[in-house]
């Protein structure tokens, strides 16, 4: 990142130490004590202490724009007089429900807290104060040429089934080797069919015949056209059985016979 844009850009804890200050001059005016942020301050007698004890991540992924940490800060009443603290923890909690946005924990600081932050167990209550750090996203440079998008490595062949002699095969069925979706020609023979753009084989069928078809690799256009010729010599031979010699090829007639005498 730039460092113009860096240095423009606020830290999550910038953006915190400006919340829990919004918090300290809230609390100030509210309960008329000193308040202050982080460690405990000996010097003084009754006063409000301001500790973030933890940091949550939010999810929050509607925001595009924007990054979320949940701070949990312990809000913590000192004084002498533990019911004075207590009062004042109180009514500071039931203005933060009334005027503020903030969202209080349920419940009271548990042992394990005190016992993290080595202090005893004190009025205090915890309020959840959101930290919202905006996202700088790189900005795609433009598109100074028309993008050749594909449909996944796919190209669109189609053709035609022929006999030898020319004429279109309609019923024909065509399938990848080795067992692609066939697909069947219409009545002038066309067919078409989604293939890989590297070498593939064609398995052919029309009219009784079989015949594989071999398809180079694609080059060029999206879509081709293809031809395929089914020959006739593909055909097994069929020969016709010898006739037997003790019966004649065709049945004698009566005039035959009558000749023959």
């Amino acid at each position: 990142m730039p460092a113009a844009t860096r240095s423009q850009t606020p830290s999550a804890q910038g953006i915190l130490a400006a919340e829990l200050s919004a918090i300290r001059d809230w609390v100030q005016d509210r309960s008329g004590l000193p308040c202050q942020i982080g460690p405990a301050d000996d010097r003084a007698d009754s006063y409000i202490q301001l500790s973030t004890v933890r940091l949550v991540a939010g999810v929050h992924n509607s925001d595009p724009v924007a990054a979320r940490v949940d701070a949990h800060v312990l809000v913590l009443a000192h004084g002498p007089d533990h019911a004075a603290a207590a009062d004042a923890a109180a009514a500071l909690m039931v203005q933060a429900l009334v005027e503020r946005s903030w969202e209080l924990l349920a419940g009271q600081p548990d042992p394990e807290l005190w016992r993290s932050l080595g202090l005893p167990p004190a009025p205090a209550f915890m309020i959840t104060v959101p930290v919202r750090l905006p996202l700088h996203r790189a900005v795609a440079p433009p598109v100074r040429r028309p993008l050749n998008l594909r449909g996944g490595g796919l190209r669109q062949v189609q053709g035609r089934v022929l006999a030898a002699d020319g004429t279109p095969l309609s019923g024909a069925v065509i399938r990848l080797h080795p067992d692609g979706q066939p697909v069947t020609t219409t009545h002038n023979g066309r067919w078409t069919l989604s293939l890989p753009s590297g070498p593939v084989h064609l398995d052919v069928t029309a009219k009784g015949l079989s015949a594989r078809h071999d398809l180079a690799e694609q080059s060029g256009a999206d879509r081709q056209d293809v031809d395929i010729v089914i020959d006739v010599l593909g055909a097994a031979d069929h020969q016709a059985e010898p006739a037997d010699q003790d019966t004649p090829a065709h049945p004698e007639t009566p005039a035959d016979q009558e000749r023959g005498n």
